[in-house]
């Protein structure tokens, strides 16, 4: 009886021993504290960097979107300089033609008054022929 006790034993014994050398094995594999530790430390770092790359690509379309509306803001007073031109150079250019008038109008009736009035005073100058007792002056 006491060697079949024994033989249990030794069998239960081994049976632990076995047991006992597998989670060792189990052990070596697994990471130790330091290294789990260091594995949390790395999880936060990393949780805290896609924390800040949402912040940033938040920041970042954020910034997009304004740039797109300086654009529209950009081309809408570049439109606005080019109609300004446009109308402006219009403005010359009828201010050009009203003055080419008046220069021409001037030219027509004002030399035709300058005209006049040089022959008004020419005549007035020139000795009347009755006075000169009926000779021509030269």
């Amino acid at each position: 009886k006491k060697t079949e006790e024994v033989v249990e034993k030794d069998v239960i014994i081994q049976e632990k021993v076995e047991r006992i050398s597998m989670l060792t094995k189990q052990l070596t594999r697994k990471p130790g504290t330091e290294v789990t530790d260091k594995l949390k430390i790395k999880e936060n770092e990393v949780r805290e960097k896609s924390r800040q790359m949402k912040a940033m690509a938040g920041e970042l379309n954020m910034n997009q979107a304004q740039v797109n509306e300086f654009k529209k803001e950009v081309n809408r007073l570049n439109n606005e300089l080019n109609d300004l031109k446009h109308k402006f150079f219009e403005q010359k250019k009828k201010e050009a033609l009203n003055k080419d008038k008046e220069l021409q109008w001037f030219a027509e009736s004002g030399l035709a008054c300058i005209e006049n009035a040089y022959c008004e005073e020419a005549k007035s100058t020139i000795p009347d022929n009755r006075k000169l007792g009926g000779k021509k002056s030269p």
